[in-house]
């Protein structure tokens, strides 16, 4: 967890232009890694299931 925490103050550090560039970014970085995780979980079942 101390690389959260790192991240959490690095974040809480940012000046507002770096925040809002942040708050810009992280939505697509999370969808993208959320839709990675997906396929990952759809070919898993795929496998193990048939």
């Amino acid at each position: 967890m101390q690389t959260v925490k790192s991240i959490e103050k690095a974040v809480e550090s940012l000046p507002p232009y770096g925040l809002a560039e942040f708050r810009r970014w992280f939505p697509e970085f999370d969808s993208d890694a959320w839709d990675s995780q997906l396929k990952q979980l759809k070919s898993w079942v795929a496998v193990n299931t048939s």
